[in-house]
C-alpha cells in the first residue's frame, strides 16, 4: 500500500453475521482501518502501528459497508482478511 488514496473494498454483512476486517502491514508504518455503513454513513475506526481490526455486525437484516484502509507511510505490503461468525 502507498500513502494517498485509500484502499476501498465493499463488505456485505449477511443477516445475523459479524464480519471482522483485519489489516496487517509488513512494516510498522501506521494504519487506519474504517468501516462505513452504506445506509447510514456511520463509521467505526481501528488504528494501529502494524495491525488494525474492526467489526461490522448485522442484525435481522443484512448490512452493506465500505472498508477503507490508509497507511501513514508507504509503500508497505499489506494483508487484508475478512472473517465471519454468527452473532
Amino acid at each position: 500500500m502507498t500513502t494517498g488514496e485509500p484502499l476501498r473494498i465493499g463488505v456485505l454483512g449477511a443477516a445475523r453475521i459479524s464480519t471482522e476486517a483485519i489489516v496487517a502491514l509488513e512494516s510498522g508504518a501506521g494504519i487506519d482501518l474504517r468501516l462505513v455503513d452504506d445506509a447510514t454513513g456511520e463509521d467505526v475506526l481501528g488504528r494501529g502501528k502494524s495491525v488494525a481490526s474492526q467489526r461490522l455486525c448485522a442484525g435481522k437484516t443484512s448490512r452493506k459497508a465500505k472498508l477503507e484502509v490508509r497507511v501513514d507511510q508507504g509503500p508497505a505490503p499489506a494483508l487484508v482478511l475478512l472473517r465471519t461468525e454468527e452473532n
